[in-house]
Order: structure tokens, then sequence, then C-alpha cells
């Protein structure tokens, strides 16, 4: 995750990750091509949905595990 720039994440139900895909330009049109490769945050069981959050230099990337009625947070490092 980069500041300024946009992501996209998406909960991988039955996978037990989370996917963070990077787009590295701040503008214009978002294609198929345009993203980074995805970096999987394994994390939970069951992942049903994606909430992210800021803290100073880190992301907090969580959510709640369907099957295990539990929620998932973890830090990821913010690139400048």
């Amino acid at each position: 995750m980069a500041i300024g720039k946009p992501d996209l994440v998406v909960a991988n139900q039955g996978s037990g990750h989370r996917s963070v895909l990077s787009i590295p330009v701040a503008s214009g049109l978002i294609a198929a091509g345009s993203f980074a490769a995805k970096v999987d945050v394994t994390n939970s069981t069951n992942p049903h949905s994606v909430a992210i959050g800021m803290d100073g230099m880190a992301s907090r990337l969580g959510g709640n595990n369907y099957s295990s009625n539990t929620i998932s947070v973890c830090a990821i490092p913010v690139r400048l």
C-alpha cells in the first residue's frame, strides 16, 4: 500500500487470505494490466469482508471471518 496511490483489497472466502492489489499510477483509466502483483495476507479462516484504516505509517487491514465468528486485523507498512 502506498500513500496517494489507490489499492484494491478483496476477501477470498474459502482461501484463508485477503489480497491487496496495488495500482502504481495515481490517475487515468484502470484496466486489468494496471495492477502490480497481488500480495496475499494470510490472517484468517474464510474471510468474508474487508476493512481498511490508516495509523501513522501503517495500514490496518481486517475484516470478519465467516465460519469462526472472529475478526482479524493486521498491520501493513506503507510505501512512500
